[in-house]
C-alpha cells in the first residue's frame, strides 16, 4: 500500500536552499528544523539512497478556481504564514492568485545502513547520550523549495464604510506591498501582493528514527564483572600491584530503524489539511508547524 505523503509547513520565508534544512539532516524538534545535529557532517549518499528530483516551472494558480476545494501545497503555506487569512474582514468574493518561478522536490528513502552512519556522528552520539536517550530523533527525507513566488489576492466587499486591510504579511517579514481601494463604496476592491524573489524551502517531510539504549562498548561478548571496570597490573608472584579505577563504559546507541510513513499531524498532535501536492497533483497531507 503506497503511503500518503505528508508534508510539514515551515513556520516562514527564514530557509534559504543553501542553508541548514537540507537532505539527511538529523533534528529532534520538527519545530525548529534549523538546528541540525549532524550540521556540516551529512553523509553522503550511496548509489542505493538516490534523490528523485522534480521541478515544475512558470506555474500559476488561483484558490478560488480549486473545484474540489482544496489547493495546493504552495498555497496553504502562504495562507497560513501570513496570518491564515489573506485580505480583509467582511469581503463578499475573494480570489488568491499563487504563482512561483520555479518549484523544486527533493526527496529520497533512506536505508537502515545510511540512517546508521548517519546516526554515528560524534556530534550526534554525545547529544542521544547527554538527553539519556530520550530524545525523539527525525531525519529529512524530503523538501519543496520556490524561488520567484508571488502571490496577489483581491478581495470585494459587498458593504459600505471604510475596512482596515487584514494581510499578515508584515508580520511574517514578508515584502508586502499594499494597494487597497477603501473609498466607502459599495464595489470596494482590495488588492494585496508580495513577491519573494530569492528561493526558499517552504515545506518538509520526516521519518522519525527509532533507537535504545545498548549495552557498554565491549561487554556485549563477555562477561560483566567487577574486574572489567579497573586497570591491574599483575607482579610475578600473581598478586596486583598497581590498581587505577577507570570510568564505566558508556553505553552505545542501538539503531532500530526507522518510520516507514512520513512523520503526520497525529504523531505530533498538530493540525492536519488536505491538500493537493503541487507537482504531482496528488492528494496529501499538510501539517501546521506555524
Amino acid at each position: 500500500m503506497v503511503q500518503k505523503k505528508t508534508y510539514l509547513l515551515l513556520p516562514n520565508f527564514d530557509y534559504p536552499p543553501d542553508g541548514p534544512i537540507v537532505l539527511g539532516s538529523i533534528i529532534t524538534d520538527p519545530s525548529d528544523p534549523g538546528r541540525s545535529l549532524n550540521r556540516g557532517s551529512i553523509i553522503p549518499r550511496p548509489a542505493d539512497c538516490p534523490v528523485d528530483v522534480s521541478t515544475k516551472n512558470d506555474w500559476k494558480g488561483s484558490k478560488q478556481r480549486q473545484a474540489s476545494g482544496r489547493v495546493g501545497i504552495w498555497a496553504k503555506f502562504v495562507d497560513v504564514v501570513a496570518g491564515g487569512n489573506l485580505g480583509v474582514q467582511g469581503e463578499k468574493s475573494s480570489d488568491d492568485i499563487y504563482e512561483f518561478a520555479e518549484m523544486e522536490t527533493q526527496f529520497f528513502e533512506p536505508t537502515y545502513q545510511y540512517i546508521a552512519r548517519s546516526m554515528d556522528i560524534p556530534a550526534v552520539m554525545e547529544y542521544i547520550k547527554r538527553t539519556a536517550f530520550r530524545k525523539n530523533a527525525y531525519m529529512i527525507t524530503g523538501l519543496k523549495i520556490v524561488k520567484g513566488a508571488k502571490v496577489a489576492t483581491e478581495r470585494r466587499r459587498g458593504f459600505g464604510g471604510d475596512a482596515q486591510a487584514g494581510f499578515g504579511g508584515a508580520a511574517a517579514g514578508l515584502p508586502v506591498q499594499l494597494g487597497p481601494d477603501i473609498s466607502g463604496k459599495v464595489s470596494d476592491v482590495d488588492k494585496e501582493s508580495f513577491e519573494q524573489s530569492s528561493g526558499f524551502v517552504f515545506a518538509m517531510r520526516l521519518r522519525e528514527i527509532y533507537y535504545q539504549r545498548g549495552k557498554p562498548a565491549g561487554l556485549a561478548d563477555r562477561g560483566y564483572n567487577k574486574g572489567a571496570l579497573y586497570d591491574v597490573t599483575i607482579a610475578g608472584d600473581g598478586n596486583p600491584v598497581d590498581v587505577a579505577e577507570t570510568h564505566e563504559p558508556e553505553p552505545t546507541v542501538d539503531l532500530l530503524g526507522s518510520a516507514r510513513k512520513d512523520l503526520g499531524g497525529e504523531d505530533l498532535v498538530l493540525r492536519s489539511i488536505k491538500a493537493i501536492d503541487d507537482d504531482t497533483g496528488e492528494e496529501c497531507e499538510c501539517v501546521v508547524l506555524a
